[in-house]
């Protein structure tokens, strides 16, 4: 049987170095690259944050030919995933893409933000915003870190 790991990667970005300025093998094989964290929800377990510096042995707990992954911009997630820390699940879900072929003819965008919205699912709020530019330590240090999990986490 396989394992379901449904997960949100949250990585350093800033005004320059932003996945709106740069390609995704850019961005990701950049030496400014830092995952800062990672929800997860591992079948039926628990939604949880991995530190970005623990997910590694994260991963390497699982069988990545029998985990399905499932992300919003799989393109991202799980190139990070694959070129940082060799993880390449034997099945990958990506609910943009269904989105896409879903709702494409509705909405603009398919950002997270906007495909929640549609579907009347929430908003994951403005966390993100107030960390651009901060590395993992200094969003602790500021005392950002419980909200920035918080807005990770969130469905």
């Amino acid at each position: 049987m396989a394992d379901l790991l449904i997960l949100d990667a949250e990585t350093h970005y800033d005004d320059e170095y932003s996945l709106r300025r740069m390609t995704t093998p850019a961005y990701i094989l950049d030496p400014r690259f830092e995952l800062q964290m990672v929800a997860v929800k591992l079948n039926k377990g628990p939604h949880e944050i991995i530190d970005g510096a623990d997910f590694p042995a994260y991963l390497a707990k699982l069988d990545a030919s029998r985990t399905i992954t499932v992300s919003h911009n799989a393109l991202f997630d799980a190139s990070i995933f694959s070129w940082r820390y060799g993880f390449v699940p034997g099945m990958m879900l990506d609910t943009m893409a269904l989105a896409r072929c879903l709702l494409g003819h509705e909405l603009t965008s398919l950002s997270l933000e906007n495909v929640a919205a549609h579907l009347d699912l929430g908003s994951k709020g403005k966390a993100l915003l107030k960390t651009k530019g901060l590395r993992a330590a200094a969003i602790k240090s500021m005392g950002l870190w419980d909200e920035f999990s918080a807005y990770t986490l969130q469905e």
